[in-house]
């Protein structure tokens, strides 16, 4: 009986009436997470619920976002039912397309987003693929932890409390348990951007450039708030650089990006803009 259920379902996902579509992943989502934890059958149809929903990311018809958030909330159940084994096979398709949920306009997807990530990290940390990631989301995650929408701060928040052992860091692991008490976001964004930003570029120089330019990248963001997080976040990586590191950043590149932001609208991004240029005493 179950299995024809499944089956129509799985036809409904496929519907090009959105609504229909969306009341189908729904459907797979909970009838998946409402099963016994281990039990065969609950593998069986939280598989099937995962790949659907995984699939819901690329509707070409979802032009609102409505059903990748759909999707998301679908596999943010689903994840924590199914094998470890079966999400590593669609590990690295699912990180590619979970990323740009992260800037979506929506903030509830993009708050499930960050929650489903969170999840993967305490599920699959020691993949190597998804401990490569996290310097790939890092950028992100830092700066949507003081985003304009509380639930995507708070769930920013417990992403950096689940991640933060798989950086092998003293340091890190220190910093975010002492400022993210109970997994929830700083007293002071600015003190621990600053903390953070340190503890990477020189625990990590090889990824200077690659933090730095992924800032400029949030210089255009739609948000205001998260322009005014990237400003400060990039000041915060270049203030403690050493001579030698400094002569490896792409200096045009970020300095150019910078400087454009003190004519932004928002007086908000040009007071951080300001702030991080005068991080940069030691380039003059």
């Amino acid at each position: 009986m179950l299995d024809k259920v499944v089956e129509e379902l799985k036809q409904f996902v496929k519907d090009k009436h959105l609504l229909l579509a969306i009341r189908g992943y729904t459907a797979i989502g909970t009838l998946a997470s409402s099963m016994p934890n281990g039990n065969i059958i609950a593998q069986k149809y939280a598989q099937i619920a995962f790949e659907a929903a995984l699939n819901g990311l690329d509707d070409a018809y979802d032009r609102k976002d409505e059903i990748a958030a759909e999707s998301i909330c679908a596999l943010d159940s689903i994840v924590i039912i199914v094998e470890k084994e079966f999400i590593e096979r669609f590990l690295s398709n699912l990180l590619l397309k979970l990323r740009p949920c992260f800037e979506k306009e929506n903030p509830c997807l993009r708050a499930v987003a960050f929650s489903l990530f969170g999840k993967l990290g305490s599920m699959i940390g020691d993949s190597e693929i998804f401990k490569q990631n996290i310097h790939e989301n890092i950028v992100s995650i830092l700066l949507h932890l003081n985003d304009e929408d509380d639930l995507v701060k708070l769930n920013c928040a417990g992403v950096l409390s689940k991640i933060a052992p798989l950086f092998s860091l003293d340091t890190f692991s220190t910093t975010v348990s002492n400022s993210l008490i109970n997994s929830k976001p700083p007293h002071s964004y600015s003190a621990f951007l600053k903390d953070i930003g340190m503890i990477l570029v020189l625990s990590f120089p090889d990824r200077l450039n690659f933090y730095a330019l992924g800032c400029s990248n949030y210089f255009k963001s739609q948000f205001a708030q998260i322009r005014s997080n990237a400003a400060l976040l990039t000041g915060y990586l270049l203030e403690p650089l050493t001579p030698a590191l400094r002569g490896t950043l792409s200096k045009d590149l970020v300095f150019t990006s910078l400087v454009q932001l003190l004519r932004d609208p928002s007086s908000q991004v040009r007071l951080s803009t300001v702030k991080a240029i005068s991080c940069l005493r030691s380039f003059s």
